[in-house]
C-alpha cells in the first residue's frame, strides 16, 4: 500500500480490531492472519457477487496492512487510544450534564419535593429527641416515687426530745412529691400526644405522596397537624435545637 494511503488509514476512524473481531489487548500476528484471511473469504467479491462491497473490502485490506507492520501499528493505536479517551469524555460530560438537566426539570415539576424530604429529616430527628427526653422524664419519675416510698422492713422514728432552740426562719413551702409527680406525669403525656401526632402527619404525607403519583389525588393537602418548628408545639417542654448538617 502506497505511504500515502497508509496514513490516511492510520489517522482513519475505523477501528481496524472492531472490524476483523480481534482484540488489542491480546493481539498476535496469528491472530491478525487468522482473522484476515476469515473476513477476506467472507466479504469476496467471488463470494459476494453483485452484493459485493468494494469499500467494507478495502477496509478490510487497510487493517491488515496497517496492523501488520509493526510501526504503523504503533501509530494507529496511537491515534485509537487518543479518540476513544476523548469519546469516553465527551460520553461523560454528557451523562453528567443530562443528570444535571433532568435534576432541574425535577425540581421545577415538584420543587417542594427537596424541601419535604429535609423537613421529614428534620422531624425524625425531633421525634427521636422528644422520645429520648419522654424516657428520661419517665426514668427520674420513678425514681423520685420509689425514695419517698417508705420501705416496710425499716423500724419506725423515735420522736425527738423537746429542746427549746432559737426560732428559725421561715422557709418557702417546697412542693410535695405528688405535685412534682403529676407535673411530670403531664409533661411526658405531652411529649407522647407530639411524638403520636408528628408520626401521624409523617404517615399522612407519605400516604398523600402515593396518591399523587397513583393519580388519585390531583393537589396536595395542607398539613396543619404538626409543625416541627412551631413554637407553639413545645409549649412548656424543653426540646433541645435541631442543626441540620
Amino acid at each position: 500500500m502506497p505511504s500515502d494511503d497508509l496514513t490516511k488509514w492510520i489517522t482513519s476512524e475505523v477501528d481496524f480490531y472492531a472490524l476483523l473481531g480481534i482484540t488489542p489487548e491480546s493481539f498476535t500476528v496469528d491472530d491478525l492472519r487468522r482473522a484476515y484471511r476469515k473476513t477476506a473469504l467472507q466479504y469476496h467479491p467471488d463470494k459476494l457477487g453483485d452484493a459485493f462491497d468494494a469499500d467494507k473490502y478495502e477496509q478490510f485490506q487497510a487493517a491488515n496492512d496497517v496492523l501488520a507492520d509493526p510501526e504503523s501499528k504503533q501509530k494507529y493505536d496511537n491515534y485509537r487510544n487518543a479518540r476513544v479517551q476523548k469519546q469516553r469524555a465527551a460520553a461523560l460530560f454528557e451523562g453528567k450534564r443530562r443528570t444535571m438537566k433532568e435534576d432541574l426539570e425535577a425540581r421545577e415539576r415538584g420543587g417542594s419535593l427537596g424541601k419535604r424530604s429535609r423537613e421529614d429529616e428534620e422531624m425524625d430527628v425531633e421525634l427521636k429527641k422528644l422520645a429520648e427526653e419522654g424516657r428520661k422524664r419517665r426514668v427520674k419519675r420513678e425514681s423520685m416515687m420509689s425514695n419517698n416510698v417508705p420501705s416496710p422492713n425499716s423500724p419506725p422514728v423515735a420522736p425527738s426530745p423537746q429542746v427549746q432552740s432559737q426560732p428559725q426562719p421561715q422557709s418557702r413551702p417546697q412542693p410535695s412529691a405528688s405535685a412534682t409527680s403529676n407535673s411530670e406525669d403531664e409533661k411526658v403525656a405531652r411529649l407522647e400526644r407530639l411524638i403520636a401526632e408528628a408520626t401521624a402527619a409523617k404517615a399522612k404525607r407519605k400516604a398523600d405522596k402515593k396518591a399523587r403519583k397513583s393519580g388519585k389525588l390531583s393537589d396536595p393537602v395542607a398539613d396543619t397537624t404538626f409543625n416541627a418548628n412551631s413554637k407553639s408545639a413545645y409549649t412548656g417542654v424543653h426540646v433541645v435545637p435541631c442543626v441540620t448538617p
